[in-house]
């Protein structure tokens, strides 16, 4: 027999910081406007963390670290990977930043 399981949405705020927690094993969205009201599932989340699916970005893009050492940092026109010791080893794209 499986776990029970639940829904739920949390709001919490102490003054310094707030936080909204969704709870769920599946995460939809639906047009409201679409004829079909087909489901769109932008994400997956498990114990392995989140995967994106059909992901489109319109506008700026930085993926990065505030890890130093061994790395890759992805912007919207540069691409650069840094060894273990923090040493830029390969740069793709703009080679003026």
């Amino acid at each position: 027999e499986a776990d029970p399981r639940f829904a739920g949405v949390q709001f919490s705020n102490d003054g310094q910081s707030a936080d909204f927690t969704l709870s769920a094993d599946k995460f939809k969205i639906v047009d409201p406007t679409s004829p079909t009201g087909s489901p769109i599932v932008p994400f997956s989340v498990d114990t392995n963390g989140a995967t994106l699916t059909n992901v489109k970005i319109t506008g700026n893009l930085d993926i990065g670290s505030d890890l130093t050492g061994a790395r890759m940092e992805i912007k919207d026109d540069v691409t650069k990977i840094f060894d273990t010791n923090g040493q830029l080893r390969v740069q793709l794209g703009n080679l003026s930043v």
